[in-house]
């Protein structure tokens, strides 16, 4: 039974952040399908890390209902027997979640930069980390001889020193953690682009040293552990799970652009036109065209087939057909005569919520009445 509050502030830390990374997991799939791309290795990668710490949360939330959080002398044999077991689980579970999340991250630091040298490098550190998690899965599983010789212990077993193979694995842990979040800088600021983009870039791609911080603090508190071990179980617990919620928010984040471009952003300018009082001008000739959306000026409007429009773009198919000698009140050039600017972009641009695939186009129509040198835009 839950007791204590320690427990209960370990408990609530879990449910909150199960829901806030299963929100950025959702939205990085979210965002895979408004791109219509296929899944790669790094999203399945994200997935298995998410699952696998949703594992060590259910196996920590056992030994909080067993007592985990409050002190040993608390504590019954029975229980007792719980935090040994927990130990094992959380340690398998949390290595499963730590390793993939980084191969994650490096995984799709290879689909962004596509630099050969850059490239090897992320690879290399994949097979690091993939290494790094094999051999402490195999390390934390046989501490003990025999597996279970902390909660049924026989004469002749015996267990490491549980001290030991944290700080190991929390040193290497660290050593990888700022390799990833270091590797993808020098490539970033040799891009042409705008100080602005690489500005935030990078502090997207630093939110990483975040985790960086949680590690360096966990070795610390692994080196000065409370002396009660169920309480030490308690603070390197939640420690190893803030560095878990990180990792798998910092590995969506750069994949989740295309729904904040696609309904946030949309969202975000149209409370903040109604707030500033500020209404948005259509940019598109005000002639009725296809690819715009403005009334028509001076003439009856063209006829459009089989394209659906929103605002100042319009989404064409093959049978889209514009016929200008319906627009008789106006009389125009010969078509030599005439001027057209075509602007294109991809679907789901800005301006276009609902509107994927395709491409999508604005043309401005420079015509000239005959007589007379004004031109109407």
């Amino acid at each position: 039974m839950i007791r204590g509050s320690q427990s209960y502030s370990l408990l609530g830390w879990i449910i909150s952040f199960i829901i806030i990374c299963s929100i950025f997991v959702l939205l990085r799939f979210w965002s895979s399908r408004i791109q219509k791309r296929k899944f790669y290795a790094d999203d399945f990668l994200v997935l298995l890390a998410h699952i696998a710490m949703i594992a060590m949360a259910g196996v920590t939330i056992w030994g909080i209902v067993n007592g985990l959080g409050n002190p040993a002398t608390e504590l019954s044999i029975d229980e007792f027997k719980v935090m040994a077991q927990v130990l094992v689980g959380a340690s398998v579970t949390w290595t499963v979640s730590t390793t993939v999340v980084k191969m994650a991250v490096l995984w799709l630091y290879t689909r962004i930069f596509d630099v050969v040298i850059f490239r090897r490098i992320a690879y290399g550190l994949i097979g690091v980390c993939a290494c790094y998690g094999v051999a402490f899965e195999i390390v934390f599983i046989t501490r003990c001889n025999p597996v279970s010789q902390e909660w049924d212990p026989v004469p002749w077993g015996s267990c490491k020193d549980p001290k030991e193979t944290q700080l190991a694995s929390n040193s290497i842990n660290l050593v990888l953690d700022v390799a990833i979040v270091v590797l993808p800088m020098i490539p970033l600021w040799s891009l042409q682009m705008a100080l602005t983009k690489k500005l935030v870039i990078t502090g997207m791609f630093g939110f990483g040293f975040a985790t960086v911080a949680v590690m360096l603090y966990r070795v610390y508190v692994t080196v000065h552990a409370n002396p009660d071990p169920a309480l030490a179980l308690a603070d390197v617990g939640l420690l190893s799970f803030i560095e878990l919620w990180l990792g798998i928010i910092v590995a969506c984040v750069p994949t989740t652009a295309p729904v904040f471009r696609t309904y946030v952003k949309p969202t975000l300018f149209k409370a903040l036109s109604q707030f500033c009082g500020y209404s948005r001008k259509t940019i598109s000739n005000p002639i009725e065209t296809t690819g715009g959306s403005g009334k028509a000026s001076g003439g009856r409007s063209g006829h459009h087939h089989n394209f659906r429009s929103n605002r100042d773009y319009a989404e064409l198919s093959i049978a889209s057909t514009f016929d200008s000698r319906r627009s008789s009140d106006i009389s125009l050039v010969p078509p030599s005569g005439a001027k057209t600017r075509t602007h294109c972009g991809p679907g789901g641009v800005v301006g276009s919520p609902g509107l994927q695939g395709g491409v999508y186009v604005e043309q401005q129509f420079h015509v000239q009445e005959l007589g007379n040198n004004n031109r109407i835009r």
